[in-house]
């Protein structure tokens, strides 16, 4: 088979390829965040990023800590 038959066949089954493709999303990871009552200003917010400047903003409310036993 010439060469330039061959460019031309891969060409056009590329070309059926390139139109009958089709993307299936997958299903978003499920994710969970758990944390204790006392965490007080994190609200399960994902956390990708630099952690310094969300650690800024929480604190530990003892009072409720002490009540739950802790």
């Amino acid at each position: 088979m010439p060469e330039e038959e061959v460019e031309r066949l891969t060409k056009e089954a590329d070309l059926y390829t390139m139109k009958q493709h089709w993307k299936v999303p997958s299903i978003p990871p499920v994710m969970f965040s758990f944390w204790q009552p006392w965490l007080k200003g994190y609200s399960g917010e994902d956390i990708y990023h630099w952690m310094g400047m969300y650690y800024a903003r929480w604190w530990i409310d003892h009072d409720v800590k002490k009540a739950m036993g802790y």
